[in-house]
């Protein structure tokens, strides 16, 4: 008899232990569910923010690849005018546009244009003389 009332207090027990255990069970797997709903809209925010991700940073690699075959383009087009055009004296060129220089024909022209020239150099020898003395 004294198995039977201790099977039967064991048994008590457990059903009121477990009785309190699902009651808290009952708090505690709100919480649970609450919390899994919360992790599962995380992981599913992550994911698409991971996506985006990728697609942003595959847009990124595009364009630059685009403005760098752009930047390429360019570069052999200008080499390929740079090879092919003889060059000259009295050509120049400057952003892509061919300057011709052309001599006056006119001899009082000319020593017009070196008369001014060495008055301008004169002008700058002395403002740089009279900077050096200032000093």
């Amino acid at each position: 008899m004294s198995a039977e009332k201790t099977n039967v207090a064991s048994r008590r027990s457990r059903s009121i232990g477990s009785a309190r255990g699902a009651k808290r069970g009952g708090v505690v797997n709100t919480g649970l569910v609450a919390l899994h709903e919360v992790v599962d809209a995380l992981i599913k925010e992550n994911k698409q923010l991971k996506k985006q991700v990728e697609r942003l940073t595959s847009q990124a690699a595009g364009a630059a690849t685009s403005a760098s075959d752009r930047a390429l383009r360019n570069l052999q087009v200008r080499i390929s005018k740079a090879i092919s055009t003889p060059a000259t004296p009295g050509r120049i060129v400057k952003g892509g546009r061919v300057i011709i220089r052309r001599r006056p024909s006119d001899p009082a022209t000319l020593e017009r244009r070196r008369a001014a020239l060495a008055k301008a150099r004169e002008v700058l020898r002395l403002k740089r003389e009279a900077a050096k003395s200032g000093q």
